[in-house]
């Protein structure tokens, strides 16, 4: 395991062990992984998302930045996403936080029961932080699914570096510990390390963990970059993934996807159809 220097974030290979990863995870709430994925795939998911971030609403107030570009459904806009979403990495990380870690346990009469969730998708959304951007105020994932603290995890994210992270150009922030923190403490800025990480790098992080984007302090640099996070299939989504992606569109992917996407019944019974598996809507 990586040793992690001061004011660093702790960085691995991608051929750390999943072991390795969700230690860190554990005592940090967040690590970067690096060269996830070939280049390749990176350059064709921006082929097809640029014109979407070209496009992007900028200037909006607040907490989503007046000089930020956002893009959301990526599912729907590029088929590409999927190698993104199914990491094994991040698939192990997510399954043993929101999956392993939650076993819930009910009784039939006297037999005990004990139920694992299906993950599913939450979000994926590509960011891009233009020049100018200040600091997104810190804050924690899992808001969304008004969770306390202390808790259990209910979402795992990650953020995949499109160009290099850097303290300049708004490599995001991350409090380290703070998924160990109750609701009564708040962050500070200065207990904040930045991400810095090469483009193809992921930074992997619990959804309990304070984060938030960096600063663009630069001329002409965009911070590009992939958001996704996966949650138990029993939560809400935080992207509505079942109107942000037409079923045709669905349908071109393998059944392991589909059922990340939401088309699959989380024990005992959430998410079905006419009492039935909601992958039956995806035969014709």
């Amino acid at each position: 395991m990586a040793e992690q220097q001061s004011r660093e974030l702790t960085h691995v290979a991608p051929s750390a062990s999943l072991d390795d990863v969700v230690a860190i995870l554990r005592r940090d709430g967040a690590v970067i992984v690096e060269d996830m994925l070939p280049e390749q795939v990176f350059q064709d998911l921006r082929a097809d998302l640029r014109v979407h971030l070209d496009a992007g609403r900028v200037g909006t107030p607040g907490q989503l930045g007046e000089y930020t570009r956002r893009c959301g459904s990526l599912m729907a806009k590029s088929v590409h996403t999927a190698a993104l979403l199914t990491h094994p990495i991040l698939l192990g990380a997510a399954e043993q936080f929101l999956v392993t870690d939650q076993p819930y346990v009910f009784w039939n009469n006297a037999v005990e029961r004990r139920l694992y969730p299906k993950l599913q998708l939450s979000v994926a959304h590509g960011i891009e932080i233009l020049p100018g951007e200040r600091a997104q105020p810190l804050h924690r994932d899992d808001a969304v699914h008004h969770r306390q603290h202390p808790g259990p995890e209910t979402q795992v994210l990650i953020i995949y570096a499109c160009a290099d992270f850097t303290p300049e150009n708004g490599a995001t922030h991350v409090v380290p510990g703070s998924h160990l923190w109750d609701k009564k403490r708040a962050p500070q800025p200065e207990e904040s390390v930045q991400a810095r990480m090469k483009k193809n790098s992921g930074l992997i992080y619990l959804s309990s963990v304070f984060h938030g984007g960096g600063a663009n302090r630069t001329p002409d640099q965009l911070r590009t970059s992939i958001r996704i996070g996966l949650i138990p299939g029993h939560l809400r989504q935080e992207e509505n993934q079942y109107l942000a992606v037409p079923r045709a569109m669905v349908k071109r992917y393998p059944p392991h996807v589909q059922a990340l996407l939401g088309y699959a019944i989380s024990p005992p019974a959430c998410g079905f159809v006419d009492e039935g598996d909601p992958m039956l809507l995806l035969q014709d």
